[in-house]
């Protein structure tokens, strides 16, 4: 592994940190954030995240909307080496237990509704709340105790596939596979640092994946 998706990103806005990051639409006004702002607000969620004693390769769930706070937590997790269990928001009770089951992370950062899930048994899994009002992540009750097995170096993310075999299917997706794809599409589609991307795909979606590491501004 060369770089994580942080420091790759990071690289290719050293130049442009006054740059706008991210556009998204909040009650139905356009919002802003410049890549020194991003930053800025992805080492204070680190900083959450190592009094947890997050390490490399553990599997943190991150289950939430497309949003600037989900953009943000991705990152933390990516600087930290640890590893993002992208998970749709919308299934239901039943098919985030069974994926949570089978990713069995460390950690779950996730939006108030599955926050409330998480939080009754036989599931109490640790959560930290990913707050909408703001750029704000608050702790709630943590373990540190259980022994968790990290991923092998170099592990971005797990993802799954839709299930339409029948089963859900976790994928693990490496810093390189995500970089890669990243520069093949500065190289092939001739992007520049003042372009916009749309992010059509929710933000747990691999395409999405490619567009925040994109040196443009992606509209989530």
């Amino acid at each position: 592994m060369t770089m994580t998706v942080y420091e790759h990103l990071r690289v290719e806005n050293t130049l442009h940190t006054e740059s706008i990051a991210m556009q998204w639409l909040c009650s139905n006004k356009n919002k802003k954030l410049s890549y020194y702002e991003l930053y800025e607000s992805v080492e204070k969620f680190v900083d959450v995240l190592e009094k947890i004693n997050i390490k490399p390769g553990y599997r943190i769930g991150l289950i939430a909307s497309s949003s600037p706070q989900w953009v943000i937590a991705f990152l933390a997790i990516s600087k930290l080496k640890a590893v993002v269990v992208a998970i749709d928001p919308e299934l239901d009770k039943s098919g985030l237990l069974n994926q949570l089951a089978i990713a069995d992370p460390f950690l779950v950062i996730a939006s108030e509704n599955i926050a409330a899930i998480l939080k009754k048994p036989p599931s109490k899994i640790n959560t930290v709340l990913l707050n909408s009002a703001g750029f704000k992540f608050d702790i709630l009750d943590i373990n540190t105790s259980p022994v968790h097995v990290p991923c092998e170096p170099g592990v971005s993310a797990i993802l799954f596939t839709s299930g339409t075999t029948g089963s859900y299917k976790a994928v693990e997706l490496t810093h390189d596979n995500i970089i890669f794809s990243a520069s093949s599409g500065i190289q092939n589609i001739q992007v520049k640092c003042n372009d916009d991307v749309l992010c059509v795909l929710p933000a747990y979606h691999a395409v999405s994946y490619t567009h925040l590491t994109l040196p443009t501004t992606p509209y989530v």
